[in-house]
């Protein structure tokens, strides 16, 4: 079975962006993405009819949901795990 995943619009990118209370340089660089990676945080929140705009890749937008507070890992399409692997054995961290 497939999973489709929408990815969102520019102005939902801009709304979450908001609500994580974070700035274009601070989401760069929890995010790694570089020496002009608050570049890349605006290029996200453009209307993608202007020159320059770029899709948030999915993993960068669930990451801003998670700390905005709005999903967990599991609305993310991700599976909770309550054991640890150790050795191919469940153990409890």
């Amino acid at each position: 079975m497939t999973q489709t995943v929408e990815t969102p619009d520019f102005l939902e990118v801009r709304r979450v962006i908001k609500a994580t209370g974070l700035t274009g340089s601070e989401i760069s660089r929890r995010l790694r993405l570089g020496k002009q990676g608050d570049r890349t945080v605006r290029r996200w929140q453009q209307d993608p009819s202007e020159k320059g705009a770029s899709q948030i890749p999915f993993a960068a937008y669930a990451w801003l949901k998670k700390i905005a507070g709005e999903s967990s890992s599991y609305d993310l399409g991700m599976r909770k795990h309550d054991d640890v692997l150790v050795d191919g054995k469940a153990a409890k961290p």
